[in-house]
């Protein structure tokens, strides 16, 4: 479902097929999401704005995306990689399109500008690409302080148009 663009369809049916699979960790990590999304929501939503709001006044033509990692996604991430929940990166994650490679520059330095950045969750795919081509850059901010006060971490992708369409 994937390989052929649907992979709405495979998301849906991997979360399905894990909380059958695997019950308890299904319920803890929904249990999870359900406390973070009523803590940081608004928080989510408002770095959302803010961050369009920089960058179309800073005079750039993008287009901000975003999503919330999935419960199949986010337990296969925690054990392959032996991470705790709290640890992740991109249970919220924006993706800015712009329109040239100076543009991704530019929203890196806005982005970096705002929010706090997490080194060790840089990485630039556009000077160092992937070996099948990939092209974006990665970086990870420390998000406004939730309902709760803690400060979730979030995820921005930014890449160029033709980028996008190649790693779609």
């Amino acid at each position: 479902a994937g390989r052929i663009g649907i992979q709405r369809f495979r998301d849906e049916l991997d979360d399905l097929s894990f909380r059958i699979l695997n019950p308890q960790a299904y319920d803890t990590l929904a249990r999870q999401l359900d406390r973070l999304h009523t803590d940081t929501v608004k928080g989510v939503v408002d770095l959302a704005q803010t961050l369009r709001e920089r960058l179309s006044s800073a005079g750039l033509n993008c287009e901000v995306m975003s999503r919330e990692k999935r419960p199949y996604s986010i337990w296969r991430k925690m054990e392959a990689k032996n991470l705790s929940f709290e640890d992740l990166a991109d249970i919220y994650a924006f993706r800015v399109i712009v329109e040239t490679i100076e543009d991704c520059y530019q929203a890196l330095g806005i982005i970096h500008t705002r929010w706090r950045m997490i080194p060790s969750e840089f990485d630039d795919y556009i000077s160092v690409p992937k070996p099948n081509n990939y092209q974006s850059i990665h970086t990870a901010v420390v998000g406004p302080p939730g309902a709760g006060g803690n400060r979730q971490r979030i995820e921005i992708q930014i890449r160029t148009r033709t980028m996008h369409d190649h790693a779609e």
